[in-house]
């Protein structure tokens, strides 16, 4: 409710409030999604270079 405290402080109305908690609300998800995403690209890009050495190895062994 830290939200709700700081809007009184700062003198806002009811509705001035309701609309500033409600913006937040919305926003946190497009921030856990982007937190996410960056971890998605970690996971790719390993993946990536694990798949490159794995095919790379598998060149030695079978070189003659």
């Amino acid at each position: 409710m830290t939200l709700v405290k700081a809007g009184l402080d700062a003198g806002l109305n009811n509705k001035e409030i309701h609309a500033m908690v409600a913006a937040t609300r919305r926003s946190q998800p497009a921030a856990r999604v982007s937190g996410l995403i960056g971890q998605l690209s970690r996971l790719d890009r390993y993946e990536r270079r694990a798949i490159a050495r794995r095919k790379s190895l598998v060149r030695e062994l079978d070189a003659p």
